[in-house]
């Protein structure tokens, strides 16, 4: 099935026939081949760090994430731990040649302190209102000269984070993905962790040589609107709403189950992502399984 970005301009009318009522979500989506079975994750972008803890439980080997996993200092316990990156390993690494660290916050957040060697990247800068739809992904030649910019290349080694892990790390992590950006994870915790660990935060913005990102897009990551539909009434399907419960009883997609995010984090101040063995019982409580097609947003 292909997964094209033709759903990114679709009308108003077309949009609300997918909707058991209120405003329709915007749609992105990762794919991973899974022992043969076709894994979709239907996501909206601003919660695609929904798509980090989907993939994190799924099993080992279904992602090229497995091949920049970090040492032991990362969380072991998860199938894909390259994914996530702790900020104990980040402690000790920092400032290593060609490592990256994008902040997703905003620039008056970064501007009040970041993590030393830390560039500015807000994930609302990706934004565009695309067919009247708000917080669509902008283009790829736009996201492409924005990681340029930031000094980021195809062999960086990408470390995005926010003040805790929430969807604007999440956002940047799948544009990465979705560029064909190999080597890219979210820091557990957040800068939130990093700093209260004794991590070393400062007000100063490090010089960036740029470059010239050239990005090898994976053309499947823009879901449909046909495919959407095709997910509501396929028995092998499963759509999870990762919304609060309010959002969702004022509309969601038609046979949706709901799923809020941050019920993907521990209760921890701050907060890191749940282990693993706890994630895929989350999940198959909603009846998502690895013979499933899984569409989150």
């Amino acid at each position: 099935m292909h997964w094209g970005s033709d759903s990114r301009a679709s009308s108003s009318g077309e949009r609300d026939s997918l909707l058991a009522g209120g405003p329709p979500p915007a749609h992105v989506s990762h794919r991973e081949e899974v022992s043969g079975v076709n894994k979709r994750i239907a996501v909206k972008p601003l919660l695609s760090a929904i798509v980090l803890s989907l993939a994190l439980a799924l099993p080992a080997g279904c992602s090229q994430q497995q091949e920049t996993a970090k040492p032991a200092s990362v969380a072991t316990a998860f199938a894909n731990p390259g994914l996530l990156t702790e900020t104990g390993w980040l402690k000790e690494h920092l400032g290593e040649e060609g490592l990256v660290l994008l902040d997703a916050r905003t620039p008056e957040e970064y501007a009040a302190g970041h993590i030393k060697g830390a560039v500015n990247f807000p994930a609302h800068s990706t934004d565009e209102t695309i067919g009247g739809v708000p917080a669509m992904l902008t283009s790829i030649e736009k996201l492409a000269g924005m990681l340029g910019e930031r000094g980021v290349t195809k062999d960086s080694n990408v470390i995005v984070y926010d003040m805790q892990i929430t969807p604007p790390a999440g956002r940047l992590f799948w544009i990465l993905e979705y560029l064909g950006h190999v080597k890219v994870s979210v820091l557990n915790g957040g800068m939130a962790k990093f700093k209260k660990e004794g991590g070393d935060v400062t007000k100063d913005v490090p010089a960036v040589a740029k470059s010239k990102y050239v990005p090898e897009p994976e053309d499947e990551a823009l879901a449909t609107k046909d495919e959407v539909r095709e997910m509501m009434s396929a028995p092998d399907a499963v759509l999870v709403d990762t919304r609060p419960v309010l959002e969702y009883a004022g509309g969601h997609l038609k046979g949706a189950k709901r799923m809020d995010w941050v019920e993907l984090l521990t209760g921890d101040d701050p907060p890191v992502m749940k282990p693993a063995a706890e994630l895929d019982e989350l999940f198959a409580d909603l009846g998502v399984t690895r013979d499933k097609d899984v569409g989150l947003y």
